[in-house]
């Protein structure tokens, strides 16, 4: 289940990230250059932050699986 929660989470975050920048390039520039500018942009972004992305994706599916486990111990205790 983790490698779900962390899969998700991680391409829930780059989607996001990604359509930042695509927001920041063709709405602050003329067309021509952003569409020159986004997908440097995005390569460089991705190869830079990746290990960040990965890193925070790692600790949010963590924090989930301990709170959906904690909530699942606590109904536990509640039907017994």
């Amino acid at each position: 289940m983790f490698d779900r929660t962390f899969t998700a989470v991680y391409w829930i975050a780059a989607a996001v990230a990604s359509g930042w920048l695509a927001w920041v390039c063709f709405a602050h520039m003329p067309w021509p250059m952003a569409a020159l500018v986004f997908p440097l942009a995005l390569v460089t972004a991705a190869a830079a932050l990746a290990p960040a992305l990965a890193a925070v994706a790692g600790i949010v599916a963590a924090v989930a699986m301990a709170a959906t486990a904690l909530i699942r111990a606590v109904r536990r205790q509640r039907a017994a």
